[in-house]
């Protein structure tokens, strides 16, 4: 997961700039992370999901049926 660094610091023994981001391996201690996003040293990075949009045409097309029937 990556994270975005809100100010300049010293993390695990690398100087980060403000607004880099920085992914820890997966062996990182859970707490460790937690502590950081606590004291607002780092935030998460949420990636924007794809979403399908699903075609609704038999509704539309349902619709028109029904108007047309009622004209």
């Amino acid at each position: 997961m990556k994270y975005k660094i809100n100010y300049n610091q010293l993390i695990a023994g690398k100087h980060y700039k403000e607004n880099s981001e920085v992914e820890f391996n997966a062996g990182t201690d859970r707490n460790f992370i937690a502590r950081l996003i606590t004291i607002k040293a780092i935030e998460e990075i949420k990636e924007p999901k794809s979403e399908v949009k699903k075609d609704k045409p038999a509704k539309e097309k349902a619709n028109d049926t029904n108007q047309s029937a009622k004209e």
